[in-house]
């Protein structure tokens, strides 16, 4: 049987990618009324180009993650949903910073940092669209 997941992700990551030109500074956020409950989340990352995909976390922004909820992994898997797939190229050699993050004690959620991370992937397309700080590589 094949294994369509790899296949995907081998096409995905041997495609030709975007190229970030200039570092950028982004936030995400995920503040929205759910049913009974409210989802809150909220990064800040600064993406800049690299030769791969690299991934660091200031103290400020790792205070609110723990192993129990992994938070900020949720909102890098949010970042990736966005930055792999939206677009007709992948953007893929970059150098993510989570600079700040914050969290609700009860409304915060993995999947809110998911959104959060998806919001800040398109908040970098738009600069990248805006600026043209981007070219096919």
């Amino acid at each position: 049987m094949n294994s369509y997941l790899t296949e995907w992700a081998a096409q995905i990551l041997s495609s030709s990618s975007m190229t970030l030109r200039a570092p950028v500074e982004v936030v995400g956020i995920r503040d929205q009324h759910m049913g009974p409950r409210w989802e809150f989340a909220q990064i800040k990352v600064k993406i800049e180009p690299a030769d791969s995909f690299e991934v660091q976390i200031d103290p400020l922004a790792r205070a609110v993650d723990s192993d129990e909820n992994g938070y900020l992994d949720w909102a890098i898997m949010g970042l990736l949903d966005v930055l792999l797939t939206a677009e007709t190229r992948p953007l893929k050699n970059i150098r993510v910073t989570f600079i700040e993050a914050k969290n609700h004690p009860v409304d915060s959620s993995q999947m809110a940092f998911r959104h959060a991370g998806r919001d800040a992937a398109r908040n970098v397309f738009q600069i990248m669209k805006d600026n043209a700080f981007s070219s096919a590589a």
